[in-house]
């Protein structure tokens, strides 16, 4: 059964790319670093349509039977917030922001889902209040979907990432008798096979609306999960889900630090970086350049992630995985940035 819906989204992702080409619909050919982090890894003769989103929301449509209505409504929406970005209808990321909020605080609402423990008694004190409960989740929700949108410059990266989580999550809940509906993930991983296999080769993107629908689809049922599991540390949540939260995170703080405009894009992420490196080091086209650097960066996250299913319960062990990762991101990126400067001095 799963080979069989294996197939049809195989082919039914094959017929998009055919229209979306055929049809000249989500293909931007642009390689102006100024105008989006994406064109870091564009070469001007693409033909790469941006079809993943529109994949991810007609595969997930499927499970309308699972979902309330009304989030599927919500989900949509943010769909389309992505959509208008990668159209170039919404350029302005501070208005896209204020979209998003809205349509998230609609989200945490109507479910009801918001967070209420994170395990210090200081800060739960006041999560104990609705209103700041609700805030707090929205927070953690626009870092997740920004964040993920950052990471989503190189193929393989952002996809890959979130299905190394699904994998995870599915497995630690089956281990450990959890409540999770293994349905609807097991449903999840099969899209992301499919569109990991296309974005592998060069065929297909995300783009902004795939990465704000397939990274609040997840964030939700993260959520959601820690809720109906609440033996579970928190901070195996946060492990999970640290590289884009964290990327989104250190964005901002370059941005203050060094006072940039918060509407110009960032493209000095970590990704940028070990594309520019092994451009140096490998004699790659861009779009193999793409691939490798997304694999490098995920194969670099898989031991940290491996480490914290051993014992999912243990915030001690979480947190020293949280630090462990944070010091080694900054320790990479100082190296890269340092030997990408001393390449650009002598050359």
């Amino acid at each position: 059964m799963m080979a069989i819906i294996f197939f049809i989204l195989l082919l039914m992702l094959c017929l998009i790319n055919f229209f979306f080409i055929r049809n000249a619909i989500l293909i931007d050919k642009s390689v102006n670093l100024q105008d989006s982090h994406k064109k870091f890894v564009n070469s001007k003769n693409s033909n790469v349509p941006l079809s993943g989103g529109f994949f991810f929301l007609i595969s997930l449509s499927f499970l309308i039977s699972f979902f309330d209505p009304i989030l599927i409504i919500l989900f949509f929406l943010i769909y389309i917030i992505g959509l208008l970005s990668d159209v170039h209808f919404l350029n302005s990321a501070k208005i896209r922001i204020i979209l998003q909020f809205f349509v998230i605080l609609i989200l945490v609402l109507y479910s009801g889902v918001n967070i209420t423990d994170i395990r210090i008694k200081s800060f739960n004190y006041f999560l104990n209040y609705k209103l700041i409960s609700i805030f707090f989740t929205i927070f953690c929700i626009l870092i997740l979907i920004n964040g993920s949108n950052f990471i989503d410059g190189v193929n393989t990266l952002l996809s890959g990432y979130i299905l190394l989580v699904s994998l995870i999550l599915t497995y630690v809940s089956y281990k450990n008798n959890l409540s999770f509906n293994q349905i609807i993930f097991q449903y999840f991983i099969l899209i992301l096979v499919v569109f990991f296999i296309f974005n592998f080769f060069n065929k297909s993107f995300l783009g902004d609306s795939g990465a704000y629908l397939v990274s609040s689809f997840l964030g939700f049922n993260l959520i959601l999960f820690f809720l109906n599991n609440n033996q579970v540390s928190p901070y195996f949540i946060v492990v999970l889900l640290w590289y884009p939260a964290f990327e989104n995170l250190f964005s901002i703080f370059k941005r203050l630090f060094f006072k940039k405009k918060s509407y110009l894009p960032d493209n000095s992420h970590l990704h940028h970086k070990v594309f520019s490196f092994l451009s140096k080091k490998i004699n790659l086209k861009r779009n193999q350049l793409s691939t490798a650097a997304g694999l490098l960066i995920n194969i670099l996250n898989f031991p940290c992630l491996l480490l914290a299913m051993q014992n999912i319960y243990s915030t001690q062990l979480q947190l020293q995985i949280i630090l462990f990762n944070v010091i080694f991101y900054l320790v990479i990126y100082y190296f890269l940035s340092r030997n990408i400067r001393k390449k650009i001095r002598y050359t």
